[in-house]
């Protein structure tokens, strides 16, 4: 029986970790069933706890003494390993972090799906293209990186060893006009096919004055650091130079995907690559459709990879800097009237399923809610989910199970190594439509 919220917590006790939990932390009991969330800990490890807290029946407790370490264990790759809020499972081997995020999958798909499979391995090293990177004071001068964990202060992180090459060396430079201008900011940049493009942000501070001002053109700034183009915003001062956008290199066609330094995009381009091709593999098997609807459709990242799906295609999307961009793709590609491009939120946008329909989706972090239960009042034919999210991803294919439809495929892709997330790709059927599950099952 767990104890009450109000019991005194023990000091310490030795427990075997059992399991690892989605925000990276061990998993373990007590002997009256309480669980217990160990920080750094590994399934396998044999280890004395130090208790911290006591929240809704579960414990927190960080590791004392390691008395047999798990073979799941692996020597953290950077230094800044525990400091950084960045890589939260570099002391978890690679295999064994892909083997659990795959079983957080499974989690999610639910009773009676299919054993969901790995797509190709992401190598860690420079994965990252994209990155939101914080400017801080140190001491006198100021620094450019990422943050601590659970702290608004800059970690010490000697090398980045997940970053994009072009954005480590980014990192490591600041402007020293910057330390006289502003007293904190960010920086968001992203490397594409013609270069490393970057927007600046930040708070001026007290003793920024129009002449200093004037110093801080988009361009100066720019080349100090050595883009293809900036945007900065400090204060009410305004400017741009360069490039405003620029093109994801594993994009091959046919409509080109471009990407502002603030819009978003998949953070690796192999797990992009990875993404698409499962999608590829999928649209294939499942055949020609009456139409599509892409839900989040962004850019137009996924778009391309459907013009051979449907003669319609109806793209949905919010962001207007995102449509823009989308449609003068379509314009290029000359495939305008294939797809009609609807700027609005997705709850604004709802549309019944015509025909033998399709939709593809691939919404942020917190799930398809609206779409899930569209779906639940009348289903398509089949539906992609691409899921960053496997908790969301689990609420909203509960939903849709439902409604009838089934899981008849899961991919991971593990998107972003070293850490707890990942990418899913799940295909759904709907038990009203035999010929679309047996072209999945064959």
């Amino acid at each position: 029986m767990a104890a009450p919220p109000f019991a005194p917590l023990p000091a310490s006790q030795r427990l075997t970790i059992t399991g690892l939990g989605g925000l990276a932390d061990g998993i373990a009991r007590l002997p009256t069933g309480e669980v217990v969330l160990v920080a750094g800990g590994v399934p396998g490890d044999e280890a004395t706890v130090r208790f911290s807290s006591r929240s809704k029946g579960i414990l927190r407790a960080d590791l004392e003494t390691l008395h047999q370490p798990s073979a799941e264990r692996a020597q953290p790759a950077c230094s800044a390993f525990g400091q950084c809020g960045g890589c939260d499972l570099q002391h978890v081997t690679l295999e064994a972090q892909r083997r659990h995020k795959l079983s957080w999958l499974q989690r999610a798909l639910g009773r009676d799906a299919p054993v969901a499979r790995l797509a190709g391995d992401v190598q860690p090293q420079g994965h990252r293209r994209r990155a939101r990177l914080h400017l801080r004071r140190v001491g006198r001068g100021m620094g450019l990186g990422l943050l601590q964990a659970r702290s608004d202060q800059l970690a010490f992180v000697k090398n980045c060893l997940a970053l994009d090459p072009q954005l480590e060396a980014l990192r490591r430079q600041v402007p020293p006009l910057l330390a006289q201008a502003i007293d904190t900011g960010e920086l968001m940049a992203v490397v594409g096919r013609q270069g490393v493009i970057a927007a600046l942000s930040g708070r001026p501070t007290r003793e920024l004055d129009l002449q200093l001002a004037q110093q801080l053109t988009a361009e100066r700034l720019a080349k100090d650091w050595g883009l293809a183009g900036l945007t900065v915003h400090i204060g009410r001062f305004e400017d741009a130079w360069g490039l405003s956008e620029v093109d994801l290199p594993e994009v091959d066609g046919p409509l080109a995907v471009g990407v502002d330094a603030r819009g978003f995009c998949q953070a690796s381009a192999e797990a992009n690559r990875q993404i698409r091709l499962v999608l590829a593999e999928q649209l294939a098997s499942l055949g020609p459709f009456d139409r599509v609807q892409e839900w989040y459709a962004g850019s137009g990242n996924l778009t391309g990879l459907l013009l051979q799906t449907a003669p319609r295609i109806r793209a949905i999307e919010s962001d207007l800097g995102a449509c823009d961009r989308l449609q003068r793709s379509l314009d290029a590609a000359g495939a305008s009237q294939q797809v009609e491009v609807v700027c609005s939120p997705v709850e604004q946008a709802l549309s019944l399923p015509r025909g033998r329909e399709l939709w593809l989706l691939d919404p942020g972090r917190i799930g398809a809610r609206d779409l899930a239960e569209q779906a639940g009042a009348a289903p398509p034919a089949a539906m992609l989910y691409v899921s960053c999210a496997l908790d969301t991803l689990g609420r909203d294919l509960a939903v849709l199970r439902q409604a009838g439809m089934r899981v008849a495929d899961a991919v991971l892709i593990d998107a972003f190594p070293w850490t707890v997330h990942s990418e899913a790709v799940v295909t759904l059927v709907h038990d009203a439509n035999p010929r679309i599950a047996e072209s999945v099952q064959g």
